[in-house]
């Protein structure tokens, strides 16, 4: 008898006892659904009710629950979470899920990736309902924690998506426009710090990374350093026909016209 005629008796069996354990499941995960959708249309009441506290609570509860019987991530219980009430356009009650997931897997994950994924996901409910101060401000904690999961250069467009962001706040406080300006400097002061650290003087990812610093910092009034930081760059950059680099000569040559 060949080998693949042994193996197909024993794929059926395997089949077979697939099937029936799957039959004999099926009312405990009936139960588990209905227990589910239960408690989550109470949290949804909550929500309603104004109680987000007493509902976050809850809905931790429950995905803590189901991670513990499943033998999974309360991560990706929580997903679970969130897409249920998306699915059934709860906004308000996907946003307490939202933030309660976020906290959750602040606490439970070092690597804060699970938490990054939730804060991504909250700016776009935030955006979703044209609530742009309260997404500009989330998404500066994308940023930074896009700093530390990733680095550079996925923390540069997470910056370019928070510029995008503040740019429809309508009447944005002057003040607060320029601490994000700094906040955004600090950030690529970083950047750059680490690019040095890592790659030899001249390298071309060293003077991108000066030339954005000096972008940010000319947005942010610091002229002088700016000026600084763009010409070392582009001596760097000098042939890269990009058009931030483009966008840098016009700036660097008007800073030193003044």
């Amino acid at each position: 008898m060949s080998d693949s005629e042994e193996a197909e008796p024993d794929f059926a069996r395997r089949l077979a006892e697939s099937i029936e354990r799957s039959r004999r499941d099926a009312p405990r995960r009936d139960h588990e659904y209905r227990l589910f959708k239960e408690t989550l249309d109470q949290a949804a009441v909550l929500v309603d009710e104004g109680r987000t506290e007493s509902a976050a609570e809850l809905m931790t509860r429950l995905a803590r629950e189901r991670a513990a019987t499943n033998n999974t991530n309360v991560c990706d219980e929580f997903f679970f979470v969130v897409r249920h009430f998306s699915l059934g356009d709860q906004r308000p009650a996907a946003e307490v899920a939202l933030r309660a997931a976020y906290d959750v897997a602040r606490e439970r994950h070092a690597s804060l990736g699970p938490a990054l994924s939730f804060a991504k996901r909250l700016t776009d409910h935030l955006l979703g309902d044209k609530r742009w101060g309260e997404a500009a401000s989330q998404q500066e904690l994308v940023v930074e924690l896009t700093e530390v999961v990733y680095g550079e250069p996925a923390v540069s467009c997470q910056l370019r998506w928070l510029e995008q962001i503040s740019s429809h706040v309508p009447d944005l406080d002057p003040s607060l426009a320029q601490q994000r300006r700094l906040f955004t400097v600090s950030v690529l002061r970083r950047s750059l710090a680490a690019y040095q650290r890592t790659f030899p003087e001249g390298h071309l990812l060293v003077g991108d990374a000066q030339v954005r610093l000096g972008i940010a910092l000319a947005n942010a009034g610091e002229t002088s350093e700016a000026a600084q930081e763009l010409a070392h760059g582009l001596e760097i950059c000098a042939d890269a026909p990009t058009d931030e680099v483009m966008a840098a000569r016009l700036l660097l040559a008007d800073l030193r016209s003044h």
